[in-house]
């Protein structure tokens, strides 16, 4: 192979991204490919150039072995199939680890894709992930076909003990995890006999995936394409309930924060001129106008409110394990007292935890029942409010601010569980405080019971006032303290003399008189 290897792959990176080649061609380009001629012939597009090197048999091992020249021709469709029809490998890989078929999708030229997939060469995550349009559509079809055929190959082979214990997940499973997935194309899969809806991949399944990756950007829109796709997913069988292995805790759990997140966030960074995703109701509440929140909001009130998925954290916020409200409250202290210092919120209500669930309750429109359900959320109300630790689970929801103008996008990024002994350490710690919680839990369900109003209306009236005697009891200065510490036999006096009152202190710094006495010292030294 001629030419230095090494410099023509430094030079391979910006030549990728030039849809259509200089004339005349860059001195460093011609330097070099000046001593491969077939490399020269693909640059220059010359096809009877081509032709005729590759008549010669000395090229026959750089046509089969060098992924930097079919790599090359990708620009140049004419001259992609002559190389292949020579007998170019179409699977070859660059020691980088990318393949033609996904520098085709880089640059962009479905007619080289559409080459490279006829001629059987292998489809990767990366080529599925970064197609898009015309690309996207013929890697579809592809995959659709192999699945097909998959599919007909496993259904030819007799059931038998020994084919059950050897049967093995498709490889091509990589397309129910990958990026910009739609929930046609994943319906498209399905019917072609891509059945595994829920297939574990490094301890998540593919739903767990997609919630994991969704953000939201533009002022904190849903894009209703995601949520099609959530709910195409559990329409299909995959399973909210699932449980980590290692962060312990259920993907309905961080499905419910990410909605709550997604739903409340736009009413926190919206400027009012910007609040056109909501609309006041008749009664006073807010309802959802933009379609993406509509769909969030259908999804958490069907598919997750409705059902009692805990896990198994043992954290005094919760008894018996952590619920989907409960773990959306845990979200929400957790992320939005860091991204209130970045986005000031237009509410009145900006410093309650207790009106951000109520919100979000009326956004989602799901009553909770005073006799049911109830004391959990009161119970994880209160721990909150009690400044508790938890010790649960924490799927570490981040922001970025791209720029002023409010675009922003959320990530998650889980953090392993706490292991029993620190567990135990903090709430020895806390012990005094979570006692105080199983008192008030146990006076707050008394008081639920003969309670006749709303949720909404226990929260903002006998709970809210409790709490507020409760913050008076911890907060507020003991008038006898010092009489009850001095009948412990405790003197109470300054440490050491008493200094007198230096009247002729240093003057503040940057007033009038520091601004003479600087002058004075310059102009009269010592």
């Amino acid at each position: 192979m001629g030419g230095s290897w090494l410099f023509r792959k430094s030079v391979s990176l910006d030549f990728w991204r030039v849809e259509h080649i200089p004339n005349p061609l860059p001195k460093n380009l011609h330097y070099a490919s000046e001593d491969d001629p077939l490399l020269q012939a693909i640059i220059r597009k010359s096809e009877s150039e081509l032709l005729a090197l590759l008549q010669e048999a000395r090229y026959l091992h750089q046509i089969a072995t060098d992924e930097f020249l079919l790599q090359t021709s990708i620009l140049w469709p004419r001259g992609l199939c002559l190389l292949l029809e020579s007998g170019a490998d179409v699977s070859i890989i660059d020691q980088n680890g990318y393949s033609a078929l996904e520098f085709a999708v880089e640059v962009k030229r479905d007619d080289s894709v559409d080459i490279l997939l006829k001629l059987g060469c292998p489809f990767t995550a990366y080529a599925w992930n970064k197609s898009r349009g015309e690309s996207r559509r013929l890697i579809k079809d592809a995959i659709i076909k192999q699945i097909a055929s998959e599919t007909r190959h496993e259904s030819s082979i007799p059931t038998t003990a020994d084919h059950c214990l050897c049967k093995t997940t498709s490889p091509l499973q990589f397309v129910y995890s990958g990026e910009n997935l739609t929930a046609d194309e994943a319906e498209s899969f399905f019917q072609a006999g891509l059945h595994c809806i829920d297939h574990e991949s490094t301890n998540e399944t593919h739903l767990w995936v997609q919630v994991s990756s969704l953000a939201y950007t533009e002022r904190g829109k849903f894009d209703p394409s995601h949520l099609e796709l959530f709910m195409w997913f559990i329409n299909k069988g995959a399973r909210l309930d699932r449980k980590h292995p290692r962060l312990k805790t259920l993907l309905a759990h961080l499905l419910a924060e990410r909605l709550a997140i997604g739903i409340l966030l736009p009413r926190e960074t919206m400027a009012d001129q910007d609040m056109t995703a909501y609309e006041k109701t008749a009664t006073g509440g807010v309802a959802i106008t933009n379609e993406g929140l509509n769909h969030a909001a259908t999804l958490m009130r069907q598919c997750i409110l409705q059902y009692d998925f805990r896990d198994t954290c043992q954290c005094a916020c919760s008894e018996g394990g952590c619920g989907a409200l409960s773990t959306v409250l845990r979200a929400l202290s957790s992320c939005y007292c860091s991204f209130r210092s970045s986005f000031p919120p237009p509410l009145p209500f900006q410093n309650s935890l207790e009106r951000y669930l109520l919100t979000l309750l009326d956004l989602v429109g799901f009553e909770v029942e005073v006799d049911v359900g109830a004391l959990s959320i009161v119970r994880a109300l209160t721990f909150d409010h009690l400044q508790l630790s938890h010790t649960c689970h924490d799927h570490g929801h981040s922001y970025q601010q791209w720029s002023h103008d409010r675009i922003w996008i959320d990530s998650c990024k889980p953090v392993l569980p706490l292991c029993t002994k620190e567990i135990e350490d903090i709430q020895y710690v806390e012990l005094s405080d979570i006692s105080l919680l199983e008192d008030l839990v146990v006076e707050f369900d008394a008081t639920l019971r003969d309670f006749e109003g709303s949720f909404q209306g226990f929260i903002e009236g006998p709970w809210r006032q409790r709490m507020q005697e409760v913050d008076n009891e911890r907060y507020a200065p003991r008038q006898d303290e010092p009489q009850k510490i001095e009948e412990l036999g405790v003197i109470i006096q300054p440490y050491g003399p008493e200094t007198a009152i230096n009247e002729a202190d240093e003057p503040e710094f940057g007033s009038w008189e520091w601004f003479k006495q600087e002058v004075d010292e310059i102009m009269n030294p010592k």
